[in-house]
């Protein structure tokens, strides 16, 4: 499959978003103390503990598993077939004279998928490091509900836009002509 340089740039700020995520985290663990909360309860309340080095490999996994994940992704489109994409107007865009451009498409949208993933992840590990400096050692369900919405407003965002692009057919594909063509101002031949 042919990578597009709009795919290298998303794929470049995927590697970044997980790069810059986790050189925060390893800052912000620099500050831990050497026991900290592992897990949360829907409460807040810590109900797992463990040592700094077991929270911050988790997360260090979850980001290269999140990256690693989303170019794995993007490497197989190209090997499925077309008949097992659930895309409207299937037969247009993975025609042959345009699949590599959507694929080029989706695995751009795929990239940027992971990039809000590493940001919500990123912001899970800045709520539990402050809850560590609490004095209650409570995560904020709050913050955390507020993060989760705002993934959700844009997984919805995500969705949506990549429905509208792949549902939008230029009006020669669609089978209509466009009134302003200059096929159609043409007089037909006699």
């Amino acid at each position: 499959m042919l990578i597009t340089g709009s795919m290298r740039r998303a794929f470049a700020l995927l590697l970044t978003s997980s790069l810059l995520a986790m050189a925060i985290e390893w800052a912000i663990s620099r500050g831990l103390p050497d026991r900290v909360a592992l897990h949360f309860g829907s409460s807040g309340v810590p109900d797992r503990w463990g040592g700094r080095g077991e929270l911050m490999l988790t997360f260090v996994l979850v980001h290269v598993g999140v990256t690693l994940m989303m170019a794995v992704l993007v490497a197989v489109l190209g090997w499925i077939p077309p008949r097992l994409f659930n895309l409207p107007h299937r037969d247009y865009w993975l025609s042959d004279l345009r699949r590599e451009s959507t694929l080029g498409a989706l695995g751009t949208r795929f990239a940027i998928f992971g990039i809000a993933l590493n940001a919500l992840l990123a912001y899970t590990v800045v709520l539990s490091a402050r809850a560590q400096f609490a004095a209650s050692e409570r995560l904020n369900v709050t913050g955390l509900w507020v993060g989760m919405g705002v993934f959700l407003a844009f997984v919805t965002g995500w969705t949506v836009e990549m429905l509208r692009h792949f549902s939008r057919l230029p009006p020669r594909a669609s089978g209509v002509q466009s009134s302003t063509s200059s096929e159609s101002q043409e007089p037909s031949p006699r």
